[in-house]
């Protein structure tokens, strides 16, 4: 499932790419610094495509990514709600760089809320973890 997503978002920002910069040579004034911003832009969406792919080879960078996105789709919610989603995640999450990862994220969601000694909590199992 996730490799056809990345297949799909490889090819989009390929074929976006390629008419970023097949419209800068339809333009009357498309000149050398728009064929440069062109191909600036296809070396973007190539890099982006070659690291999300890298990404999505390896469960744990992935799960990691998927933490920062959660962060983004539960900013919205109350505090609580937010940690409580983090702190089931923890609880479910089997890797332990993304138990790290869902830590970090506790911990400033913890320092946020001023409740300072559930985040020190939180990076002290990180400090001391030895895995």
């Amino acid at each position: 499932m996730k490799y056809r997503m990345v297949i799909v978002i490889a090819s989009v920002a390929l074929i976006t790419s390629i008419c970023v910069y097949l419209r800068a040579d339809e333009s009357p004034q498309a000149g050398a610094a728009q064929s440069a911003g062109a191909w600036q832009n296809n070396a973007t969406s190539v890099w982006v495509v070659q690291n999300y792919a890298s990404i999505a080879k390896d469960p744990e960078a992935m799960g990691i990514a998927a933490v920062e996105a959660s962060e983004d789709l539960v900013r919205d919610q109350t505090p609580e709600a937010q940690t409580e989603y983090f702190n089931k995640m923890l609880f479910n999450a089997k890797s332990h760089a993304v138990q790290r990862a869902i830590r970090m994220k506790l911990a400033q969601l913890y320092q946020s809320a001023n409740r300072t000694s559930d985040a020190m909590d939180q990076l002290q199992v990180l400090i001391t973890d030895s895995q």
